[in-house]
């Protein structure tokens, strides 16, 4: 997982201050302490100044299911920590692919009153889309229409879709 902060020279300087303070952060406590450490502490200090305070912030947290899975749980868990102490004009968007453990946990952060929003099938019509208006310019440009026919098209466009999982790789 990768924490993408957007790339401002007002918020270089708090997150240079909070690794310079947390000297080696791989012997902090817990991966809560972490992320507080590292990314909300900055990241609130940087919104105080009277300039910031009402200006949407998101911060992404991108590819959740890629982290190690014994990890995952301590990683849910601050997110679902982070998100209540974080100022309101900070919003959090994760994505991942639809793992069970991780669609469980935001759902449980959903019923705890967090607004949660799961997008796949969104996604995987735009993935769809995608892939057949690409392999539809392949099957033309190779002139494999005689070759490909449209139940095979079809076919093909599922199966990728499919595998795609939502996502444009």
């Amino acid at each position: 997982m990768r924490s993408s902060l957007p790339v401002s020279p007002g918020l270089r300087l708090p997150i240079t201050r909070a690794f310079e303070r947390a000297s080696d952060p791989r012997t902090m406590v817990s991966l809560q302490q972490q992320f507080d450490t590292l990314t909300v502490s900055p990241l609130a200090e940087h919104l105080s100044t009277p300039a910031l305070r009402n200006k949407r912030v998101v911060l992404i947290l991108d590819a959740l299911d890629e982290c190690p899975l014994d990890l995952r749980t301590d990683i849910l868990h601050a997110i679902r920590l982070t998100q209540t102490r974080l100022p309101s004009n900070v919003k959090c968007f994760v994505t991942s692919r639809p793992q069970s453990d991780i669609a469980s946990a935001m759902e449980t952060m959903r019923a705890s009153g967090l607004s949660i929003a799961i997008a796949t099938r969104e996604a995987h019509d735009d993935v769809k889309s995608f892939i057949t208006a690409e392999l539809g310019r392949i099957r033309e440009a190779k002139k494999l229409a005689s070759e490909w026919s449209e139940a095979q098209f079809a076919q093909g466009v599922d199966a990728l879709s499919h595998r795609a999982a939502g996502l444009f790789q």
